[in-house]
This record gives structure tokens, C-alpha cells and sequence, in this order.
């Protein structure tokens, strides 16, 4: 929470914390957390006398303290900075206003160059909730339009599903799919979960009960599921896999940067009554059946 926090309090870019805070757990994010504390803490000391002496910013000082602790365990909502970040706004107001000639000068063009890049991340970060928005009513009515017009019937198998792209909301769950007509399919599955960045991908069917999925750019960011629910398995590069699912044998590996999933359907899927679907470069598509005596159908 310490480098979460310190980050995102001192930091207008809002891109490159998500990768290192997204895991609270790993080393390296506990690492950026003690040295985010160390570096507090060096500022605080350099600052001892002053703060002894201004009650001003002893006051803004707890404030801080008291927005965050509430919020200790929540390290991946941004959003829940608001307040805190008002509470620094006011420590710099301060300092700046006590700076003089060319530090204050100095000050001032470094709080103009904050406020301009915040703006731009929050330009970039509106498109990205749009977009969000779009992709998802966009791919519920995709789905809605294969199924039966009685609610509550069909199998619907998202290949790939997008989860936390470009860091906004991104997930599809069964209520997703009340967008279009407030009904949800009898079934909904989804094999890979595309997980904080997006990733070229392309699927087809190589045969009337294999799907094969591949990513030539591959990033590390596939989740895998043995039970279609919990998606606890990362494909890390350079791993192989092999587990048994509802839908049937998955097997995946990525070596040299590309990942390479395979899905053999299992004797009791009936192909032909499962509407299938993937996410690729930021939309969701269909993946049509294969006929019988041509090639397998490609996914765009």
C-alpha cells in the first residue's frame, strides 16, 4: 500500500505503477514499497525543524495519515485517493507559497508541468472508460444476436475475455449480457482470461473439434482455469501446460514470445449448439463453425 500510495500521490502518469501494484504480493512490489517509505521518510527528516515549528503542515500531515488508513487495504483503487490527494495538494500549496525567487519560480513551473500531464492522463483515461463501455454493450449485443429469442437458452464460450484492459473495467459476467434485451444465456464460459494488456490474437479451428488460439506478441498476461471459474493458472513465457476443463483438453505453451493454446473439445460438447467468441484488438468477435469438406474457418 505504502508504494501504491506514494506513487499515484506524487505521480500524474498513471500507466506504470499498474504492472508492479497489480500483485501486491510479488517482491518487487513490496521492494518499490520500502523505498517509497525510506525516501518519506528522508524527506520528513529533512524537513523536521520546519514542521516542528509550522503548524500548518503538522495539520496536513495528519490529514493525510487519517484519509489513508481507511483505504490501507485497498491498493488497486486509484480512486480511492481523492481525498489524500487534496491533503497534498495543500502541503505543496504551502511549500510553494513559502519558497522564494528562482526556487519559487522553479516550484511553480514544476506544479504547471504536473497539472498539464494529470490533464493529459485524464484525457487518455476518459477514451479509456468509452472505449470500455463501447467494447462491452457492443459485445453483449454480438452475443444476443446468436441466441434464441426465448431468455435463459444457449451456450455462449468466450475463447479469450478481456479482464482490466487498459486498466478500467473490462469484465464479462453473466449479467453482462442483459445489455441488449435483459435476458442472460443458459451457459456462459470463457477459457482465457486476456488480463491488463491487450494482445494481438487469432483463432481458428483446426479441425471439427480442436480450436486453436495464438498470441504472436505474447506478453505474460493469460489467465487459465481448470474449472472454468477460478483463474488461478498464469501462462508465464516459457511455460507448458496441460489440464482437463468442462469444455475438454487444453494444452499451452509459449515459447520465443508467442503463446499457442489448444482446446480439444471434449465427446460430450455438442459443437454445433455452443456459439463461440473471442476478444481481439479491442472488440469481441465470432468464431464460426467449420463446414464440412473445406478449410477450417479462421477468426479475423
Amino acid at each position: 500500500m505504502a508504494g501504491f500510495a506514494i506513487f499515484y500521490l506524487v505521480s500524474p502518469v498513471l500507466g506504470p505503477g499498474e504492472a508492479v501494484f497489480s500483485a501486491p504480493a510479488t517482491s518487487l512490489s513490496w521492494m518499490i514499497g520500502g523505498a517509497a517509505l525510506l525516501v518519506a521518510g528522508a524527506v520528513v527528516l529533512a524537513i523536521w525543524h520546519t514542521l516542528l515549528g509550522d503548524s500548518r503542515l503538522w495539520f496536513l500531515a495528519t490529514f493525510v495519515a487519517a484519509t489513508l488508513l481507511p483505504i490501507s487495504a485497498l491498493t488497486e483503487g486509484k480512486r480511492y485517493l481523492y481525498l489524500p490527494s487534496a491533503a497534498v495538494s495543500l502541503l505543496v500549496a504551502v511549500v510553494v507559497v513559502e519558497l522564494l525567487g528562482r526556487w519559487r519560480r522553479a516550484a511553480l513551473l514544476l506544479v504547471a508541468a504536473v497539472l498539464i500531464a494529470s490533464a493529459t492522463q485524464i484525457a487518455v483515461k476518459i477514451s479509456d472508460w468509452k472505449w470500455a463501455g463501447r467494447m462491452t454493450a457492443d459485445g453483449a449485443r454480438l452475443v444476443d444476436s446468436t441466441l434464441a429469442p426465448s431468455c435463459g437458452t444457449g451456450h455462449v464460450v468466450f475463447l479469450t475475455s478481456p479482464v482490466g484492459v487498459r486498466s478500467v473495467y473490462s469484465h464479462f459476467y453473466y449479467e453482462t449480457f442483459e445489455v441488449p434485451r435483459g435476458c442472460m444465456p443458459e451457459v456462459f464460459q470463457v477459457v482465457v482470461r486476456v488480463v491488463r494488456l491487450d494482445t494481438p490474437i487469432a483463432v481458428r479451428w483446426n479441425g471439427p473439434k480442436q480450436i486453436e488460439i495464438r498470441a504472436p506478441a505474447y506478453r505474460g498476461n493469460f489467465l487459465l482455469s481448470r474449472d472454468l471459474r477460478t483463474f488461478d493458472t498464469p501462462l508465464r513465457p516459457g511455460d507448458s501446460l496441460n489440464m482437463q476443463t468442462p469444455l475438454g483438453d487444453l494444452t499451452a505453451d509459449a515459447p520465443d514470445g508467442t503463446a499457442r493454446l489448444t482446446l480439444t473439445l471434449a465427446d460430450d460438447v455438442q459443437r454445433e449448439r455452443v456459439q463461440f467468441f473471442y476478444y481481439n484488438d479491442g472488440r469481441i468477435e465470432p468464431l464460426g463453425v467449420p463446414r464440412s469438406g473445406r478449410r477450417p474457418q479462421a477468426g479475423r
